[in-house]
């Protein structure tokens, strides 16, 4: 028998020759890297809206969020962010100010800003039945003392003109309120299918 007990070794004393790689689970290496898993869902049904609820709190000071496989019923919608606050019982907290700036096929830009706007652009005037996906980065959401930052990027196929591009974007409240979620909506229609998946991972200082 090689195996041996707890007892038998100090810390530190196993090198990673040694360690099996389906020893190492998904809760052992949780926070490893710098991010750290909060949650990953596909919505239960079609719908204009996808909201997250209770993914922000004081465990972290900045999230990135991955929404893949999005797709829209609706020829140009657009897709908007906005921010929660109170849990999943609260409501939905307004005041964005920023702007967009992309880029798409035959050097055509696309741009707009807002100030004091309840939502905020994250992907513009979208073809329909594509898949399309985007990331986000949430800077202090839950820490009243600032203002929460979004920004990110986004890709899709552009209705109007049916080319590829891509959508950068930022963003502020005009407040300083603790922010426990976000929820993305379409300008138009709903999302025409339930294989999206969102995933909000917190970033660790170490």
């Amino acid at each position: 028998d090689d195996a041996i007990n707890s007892e038998h070794y100090t810390d530190g004393s196993i090198d990673t020759a040694h360690i099996g790689d389906n020893q190492v689970t998904a809760a052992k290496a949780t926070g490893v890297g710098g991010l750290s898993l909060v949650t990953s869902f596909t919505p239960s049904s079609e719908g204009s809206t996808i909201v997250v609820d209770n993914c922000f709190t004081s465990t972290y000071d900045r999230y990135v969020v991955y929404c893949e496989r999005l797709r829209n019923g609706n020829d140009a919608a657009r897709l908007e962010v906005y921010l929660r606050t109170g849990g999943s019982s609260g409501s939905d907290s307004g005041n964005l100010g920023g702007a967009y700036l992309g880029y798409r096929y035959n050097n055509q830009s696309i741009s707009g800003s807002y100030s004091n706007s309840s939502n905020a652009i994250i992907a513009h005037n979208i073809k329909n039945d594509y898949y399309y996906n985007l990331m986000m980065d949430f800077i202090q959401p839950y820490d009243s003392a600032f203002a929460t930052s979004i920004l990110g990027q986004s890709v899709y196929r552009e209705g109007s003109n049916n080319v590829y591009g891509f959508l950068n974007f930022g963003y502020q409240p005009d407040n300083t309120v603790s922010h426990t979620g976000f929820a993305i909506t379409l300008s138009a229609g709903n999302f025409n299918q339930t294989n999206s998946t969102i995933k909000v991972y917190g970033i660790t200082d170490s």
